[in-house]
């Protein structure tokens, strides 16, 4: 009888901490959803102007999307619509409490045209990456670099939290900056300043995909992908591709393997069934991330 009624008691346990914790992320959905709203009116209202605000998990990371939707700014320059995203990401910094876990923010434009009232016909324009501080991921951004050939290598420390964001600039896999097309964003974080000393290595090197296109381009759960360096395999693994004609991958390599790709003599990134190889320049870029890692 008595094992009978600890039996019972273990039940009862389980099902009051399950519920508990079932609570406790529904708490957390219900503030990061609240949070979102309030972005999305902040950005309404500062600028007056349709947004829309999403945010994608992947692997307890998570990616906002912010798309300003017939912007005037769309006939504008681009350097305008540059400072509109400068302006957007701080609003997200100040208003998004969780933006500890982002992995990036991405600030975009998009035209948007409704036809027969459900029928919606989308053309994206720039997307610009920052990080939770509402800095710019991108050559143009202050910070430590360096120059390969016009792309651009960044250290920035972060005193708030002794660490260092280390980047390169958006590589182009298909398509043109600004258009249609396919762009990866390598980054990491190490403790420390790297710029005055390497860091130990990370525990793995995050690739964002960004893919701009008139309908979906990766369709289904999970898309295969593939860093093939040197003609040799060194990573493969699954990703999801979060969104509609703007669709976002955010990938962790393990170090050990990023090391294997960066001492390689060449790089080439499938995604799917296509493969993508990178330009001197563009491979380049990616190993000089390294040099702030011990080695």
């Amino acid at each position: 009888m008595l094992s009978r009624r600890i039996f019972l008691a273990s039940i009862l346990a389980s099902a009051l901490l399950a519920t508990a914790c079932l609570k406790d992320a529904v708490r957390e959905m219900t503030k990061s959803v609240g949070e979102m709203m309030t972005v999305r009116n902040e950005l309404m209202k500062k600028f007056g102007e349709e947004v829309n605000v999403n945010i994608t998990q992947h692997q307890g990371r998570s990616v906002l999307t912010v798309t300003f939707i017939n912007s005037a700014l769309n006939d504008k320059t681009r350097e305008e619509r540059l400072k509109r995203a400068q302006e957007a990401a701080q609003v997200v910094s100040l208003n998004y409490a969780r933006g500890k876990n982002l992995a990036v923010v991405w600030i975009g434009f998009a035209r948007v045209k409704t036809q027969y009232i459900v029928f919606h016909q989308s053309q994206m324009f720039d997307f610009f990456p920052f990080d939770t501080n509402g800095v710019q991921i991108d050559p143009a951004r202050n910070g430590n670099y360096a120059t390969v050939d016009g792309l651009e290598t960044n250290a920035n420390y972060l005193s708030t939290s002794d660490e260092t964001d280390v980047s390169c600039a958006g590589i182009q896999l298909d398509g043109r900056p600004g258009g249609l097309g396919i762009t990866v964003l390598p980054h990491f974080k190490v403790k420390g300043d790297a710029k005055e000393e390497p860091a130990p290595p990370p525990k793995d090197v995050a690739f964002d995909f960004a893919s701009y296109s008139e309908k979906p381009r990766f369709l289904g759960d999970t898309t295969p992908i593939a860093f093939i360096a040197g003609g040799k395999v060194v990573f493969q693994t699954k990703g999801t591709f979060h969104g509609n004609d703007a669709q976002f991958c955010y990938l962790p390599v393990p170090y050990a393997a990023f090391k294997k790709i960066v001492t390689a003599s060449d790089l080439v990134i499938k995604l799917g069934d296509k493969e993508y190889p990178l330009t001197p320049r563009q491979f380049t870029s990616i190993q000089q991330m390294d040099r702030y890692v011990q080695q």
